[in-house]
This record gives structure tokens, sequence and C-alpha cells, in this order.
């Protein structure tokens, strides 16, 4: 390989490195928005799953206290259709 294609290959590649680096630099309020709805939807899934773990252990019959408490949960939600 000569001096001169050695120069046309990295200033080939330059040329590619610099088109990645424009498709890839976000502004800053985009990579905020992006962490926020991240961190938004860990905290949706988590909750999500408590949830389903909750209500299978409680369809079982392993957590009869949670049982009492979706009884008032059910019983509030009740009270408050019949009010609207």
């Amino acid at each position: 390989m000569t001096e001169q294609e050695f120069q046309k290959e990295i200033g080939e590649i330059k040329g590619l490195l610099a088109n990645i680096s424009k498709h890839t630099h976000h502004p800053l309020w985009r990579s905020f928005a992006n962490g926020m709805l991240s961190g938004i939807g860990s905290i949706f899934g988590v909750a999500i799953a408590i949830f389903l773990v909750g209500w299978i252990l409680n369809t079982v019959g392993v957590i009869p206290a949670f049982q009492q408490q979706a009884g008032e949960w059910k019983q509030l939600l009740d009270n408050l259709q019949k009010v609207r």
C-alpha cells in the first residue's frame, strides 16, 4: 500500500467517523427525557410485577392479610362508585 492509498483510506475512515458522530450525538434535553422515561418505565414495571406476585400469592392463599386489605380497597372503591 502506498502512502497516497493510505491517506485516501484514512480520509474515508475520518468521513465515516464524522458521519457516525453526527448521527449518535443527541441534545442534552433528549438524553434527559430518555433517562426520565426509562426510570418511570422501570418504576411502573416493578409496581406491576409486585402487584402480580401479590395477586398470585393471594389467589393461592399464602397471604391472608392481603385478602383483608384487598377487601377493604374493594369496599372503598364500591363506595366511591356509589357516590358518583
